[in-house]
């Protein structure tokens, strides 16, 4: 996870190694973290919204399913 990369032409080259994407692009360049502080109450949101939603639904297939009956799918 990657909060920003500060315009900093390193961190840039490492974010794209580690393929990172910057959360949000705040071009701070601070420091000691604070695009990460910046960020955190995003973050967070984001969890307590995703957690409020509850979990997603799976659907599976077995392959021995489809043979027998195209039609089968279980939750």
């Amino acid at each position: 996870l990657l909060a920003d990369d500060g315009g900093h032409p390193a961190v840039r080259t490492g974010a794209d190694r580690l393929t990172l994407t910057p959360v949000a692009e705040l071009g701070l360049g601070l420091g000691e973290g604070g695009a990460a502080l910046t960020v955190l109450p995003l973050i967070q949101s984001a969890l307590l919204l995703a957690s409020a939603a509850g979990p997603a639904t799976v659907y599976t297939v077995d392959s021995q399913d489809v043979l027998a009956d195209p039609d089968t799918i279980r939750a």
